[in-house]
């Protein structure tokens, strides 16, 4: 997910209990996969109407699934048993948006948190990328930090349960088109946890209290 990223790279999202389990989008088309056999089964494509979707992020919890489409700009709601858009919000203030991600409760505060991030552009600061908060009843976002150590969104974001907020990203310190850091929900910090790889991982997703990327 982000301004480089080639239209069939999926995104993968955990969702809630009591049975919790991994979607994919590749790019208009939602999947279940079995991160256990390795396979992934079709649900369905993601259309409202005659209209298609292609996502450039996806996250969930136990209620609901949300996914940003390519206009970077827009929060769909979408029905995990078919793929179906029920609904599409347009997200305030407008950014392209990149990466999504959920903390439940008890991660970060006593509520759910959902998070998005920038990659700079149109920000009034001069186009730092930044990390946001998401109201996804309101359609609204809350600036939280910019990102820290010069590193810009590559793609998506990912919350761990019990470790925290991960993310892909370009900039200092990457050997390869892509790193991922760990970042601070309250300074922005990004800090690397791999400086090469895996190449070209735009994908990633809390999974079992591990972080899965899909390459």
């Amino acid at each position: 997910v982000d301004g480089a990223l080639a239209p069939d790279v999926a995104v993968i999202v955990d969702a809630a209990p009591p049975e919790p389990f991994m979607l994919a989008c590749s790019p208009g088309t939602l999947y279940r996969v079995d991160v256990d056999m390795q396979t992934a089964t079709e649900i369905g494509p993601i259309v409202s109407g005659t209209t298609s979707y292609s996502l450039y992020a996806l996250a969930g919890d136990s209620s609901a699934l949300y996914g940003i489409p390519s206009a970077l700009n827009v929060l769909l709601s979408i029905d995990p048993a078919t793929g179906s858009v029920t609904r599409s919000h347009a997200l305030a203030p407008k950014r392209d948006y990149y990466g999504l991600a959920y903390a439940p409760p008890g991660e970060v505060g006593s509520q759910g948190v959902w998070f998005a991030a920038t990659d700079g552009a149109g920000e009034p600061d001069g186009g730092i990328a930044h990390l946001y908060t998401i109201d996804p009843v309101a359609g609204t976002s809350t600036i939280v930090v910019p990102f820290g150590g010069g590193l810009t969104i590559a793609g998506d974001l990912a919350w761990v349960n019990g470790k925290g907020l991960y993310g892909t990203f370009y900039g200092p310190g990457c050997s390869s088109a892509t790193c991922i850091a760990k970042v601070d929900t309250t300074t922005g910090a990004a800090m690397g946890i791999t400086t090469g790889g895996p190449m070209n991982a735009l994908s990633v997703s809390g999974f079992r209290g591990q972080l899965w990327a899909l390459v």
